[in-house]
């Protein structure tokens, strides 16, 4: 079928578009739906966004069809409309896979820095009630420095010791804290590797 089957010739299609005819809108429809369909198909390798965007254009073309002066400007802008439309959606849903992608990955950052916190949380809570099990003066020592955040020499004068015994009472207290967390750490890799 030509663009012409319904009107004498294109210039009468043209003018009956121009003035808003439905038989006009829909021969010019029927001829090149297909074709535009399967252009913008091909870009966007999408059958039912194609149809939508195709239906977009004639939207397009159907409210300026007062400017169209002839057969070849109104189907240029059918293809060009079609054309760009194809070419916004293919640049958008690159975005929204790119920030699907990011968001994704911040996802995975974000419960990764999480599960760190929360073994760091309960280390510090494990080493807190180890420390109950610590003789008298270096608990105190222990408590002071990583409870109360204080420094070596507030605490040797709070307790009225030298910086040198707050230093083995802390060195002390690590070294045993570092044999208590490899042995959990030993027995949890047990638990789930044996």
């Amino acid at each position: 079928m030509s663009s012409v089957d319904r009107y004498d010739d294109e210039m009468s299609l043209v003018l009956a578009f121009r003035r808003g005819e439905n038989a006009a809108l829909r021969q010019v429809y029927d001829v090149h739906y297909h074709s535009l369909w399967n252009y913008s198909r091909n870009l966007i390798e999408d059958d039912l966004q194609a149809e939508d965007i195709v239906t977009d254009a004639f939207l397009k073309t159907w409210a300026r069809r007062k400017q169209f002066e002839d057969i070849k400007g109104l189907i240029n802008y059918l293809f060009i409309a079609t054309r760009n439309a194809s070419l916004n959606y293919i640049q958008q849903n690159k975005r929204k896979k790119s920030a699907h992608r990011e968001i994704a990955y911040l996802s995975d950052k974000i419960t990764s820095k999480m599960e760190a916190e929360l073994i760091r949380a309960e280390l510090i809570q494990l080493a807190f009630l180890k420390a109950e099990e610590f003789p008298a003066q270096m608990k105190k020592v222990f408590m002071m420095i990583f409870r109360e955040g204080l420094k070596l020499p507030e605490v040797a004068e709070q307790l009225g010791l030298s910086i040198n015994t707050v230093k083995t009472h802390k060195a002390a207290a690590l070294k045993s804290l570092r044999q208590i967390m490899v042995r959990q750490l030993f027995t949890i890799f047990n638990f789930f590797f044996f």
